[in-house]
């Protein structure tokens, strides 16, 4: 009986000043432990901090999915008030790229005096927020524009206090919603660059020296797109292209 209470007893060491620690607190983790330990933390960090980006920025695409929507809303309460026509009002691009518009001179000179849609719609939205998209990370070469420029730095929204592109022609031809053809195909708002919500990167300089080159990223741009029967749909480029060279 005593052998087995001796066998029992567990194994001490001696600590300081004669106290008694138990042989297992003696041991701690060892090295090649603590390195698989740190190797399992990077590994999951590396296979989560993709899905947590990916989440982050679908939620900021869905806001900016949200603000378009109440842009829409504020396009219409604006016409309630301008005989059913939409505002005669530019964008950030249009004021930027004169040019573009050199075939239809009188448009030309008429946009010049015109005001940015923000300003316009300002009084029909509770925040200022509503006019920028939350991944509005600026540009400095317009998308599909053979090497025009808008610079905008650090973001559109900041620059000019509007992150969209407006179909400023509908201003121009002093169009109301009952002329269109078919409103759930005429944007009225969208990303001013693809690149913003897009899989892959922005344009560059030397992109502009190739045409397959530039027009390979392009691809990968996505656009959210508000269209004048008020839905918003995420567009690819060979969408928005198709969308934007349509007539109304």
């Amino acid at each position: 009986m005593g052998l087995n209470r001796q066998m029992t007893r567990p194994q001490h060491t001696k600590g300081p000043r004669g106290f008694r620690i138990p042989r297992s607190r003696l041991f701690g983790f060892t090295l090649v432990e603590v390195l698989v330990v740190i190797g399992i933390v990077a590994l999951l960090a590396a296979l989560l901090f993709p899905v947590f980006s990916q989440g982050r920025r679908s939620a900021k695409q869905n806001t900016c999915a949200s603000n378009l929507r109440q842009l829409g809303l504020a396009v219409a309460l604006y016409m309630q008030e301008s005989d059913g026509l939409y505002p005669l009002a530019l964008d950030a691009v249009d004021k930027a790229d004169l040019a573009s518009w050199s075939a239809w001179p009188e448009w030309q000179e008429e946009i010049v005096g015109l005001p940015l849609l923000n300003s316009l719609l300002r009084p029909h939205v509770k925040d200022d927020k509503v006019f920028a998209c939350p991944l509005d990370g600026g540009t400095n070469i317009l998308d599909d524009s053979r090497g025009g420029r808008l610079l905008a730095s650090p973001s559109l929204f900041a620059h000019t206090g509007f992150s969209y592109k407006y179909r400023t022609l509908l201003a121009l031809e002093r169009m109301s919603e009952s002329q269109l053809k078919m409103p759930a195909n005429v944007d009225l708002l969208h990303d001013v660059t693809g690149a913003w919500h897009g899989v892959g990167r922005a344009v560059t300089e030397g992109d502009l020296d190739e045409e397959a080159k530039l027009r390979t990223v392009e691809r990968d741009f996505r656009y959210n797109t508000l269209f004048t029967d008020q839905h918003v749909k995420l567009l690819t480029f060979d969408q928005y292209q198709a969308v934007a060279s349509s007539a109304p």
